[in-house]
């Protein structure tokens, strides 16, 4: 049950960059677990991708939210993509309650971490996604820590209240969906101290050998991924 992924993180308190295309993308098609926390909004295009080892595909007006602990892989593109996004570094998040922040979104948002929005909510994010992007590449050095976490906090509180009024049945899963997201979140918390499958199984309150199969079946996909790596 031991998976090692590289650890990313950002080498500055923030950073933003409102058009990012296929060339930066290119450098996610490897799996890699996030340190940092990032934001992103996609607008224009198509792409499909791995978050925590389930599929999603990503669309144009799609908001993209990635916590410290997710592990991401980019897959393919059916047509040019671009996107804008705002990353936060561990050092910056470190700083942050992001149980406090969402107010009570937190576990949708790990669960979720992908929502459609409007237009009009879209522009928002375009516009503030720029403004920090202008901060940024012109005074990368001269963001201080305080001022990054309160841009982080701003966009939390934000996205908590996308998360909160969002109808439930929208956020819905199956059954064995939400048995896998649950799995692969106690991995990713506990598979440094706890390998045993018992242990897990207790977790979920499901037997042993389910436990087994959903292991075989995300090691399958984990394999899949790698070889479309070459």
């Amino acid at each position: 049950m031991k998976h090692n992924f590289p650890q990313v993180d950002l080498p500055v308190e923030m950073l933003a960059w409102r058009d990012v295309t296929e060339d930066i993308l290119n450098l996610y098609r490897q799996s890699c677990r996030l340190k940092a926390c990032i934001f992103a909004l996609c607008t224009e295009g198509t792409i499909t991708a791995s978050i925590n080892l389930m599929e999603h595909e990503i669309k144009k007006n799609d908001l993209i939210i990635l916590m410290p602990g997710t592990i991401i892989q980019l897959n393919e593109q059916v047509e040019k993509v671009r996107l804008c996004f705002v990353g936060f570094s561990s050092h910056c998040v470190n700083g942050i309650n992001l149980l406090q922040a969402t107010m009570g979104s937190f576990s949708k948002i790990w669960d979720n971490p992908i929502i459609s929005v409007t237009d009009l909510v879209a522009s928002y994010f375009v516009d503030y996604f720029a403004l920090l992007t202008r901060i940024s590449i012109s005074h990368p050095t001269a963001t201080s820590t305080a001022m990054a976490q309160s841009s982080l906090h701003s966009i939390l509180l934000g996205i908590n209240a996308l998360y909160a009024n969002r109808p439930q049945s929208i956020l819905a899963k199956s059954r064995k969906e939400e048995i896998c997201q649950k799995f692969v979140q106690l991995v990713i918390e506990n598979y440094m101290t706890e390998r045993r499958a018992q242990f897990y199984a207790d977790k979920l309150g499901i037997s042993q050998s389910y436990i087994s199969r959903l292991e075989k079946r995300i090691i399958t996909r984990l394999q899949r991924e790698m070889r479309k790596l070459g």
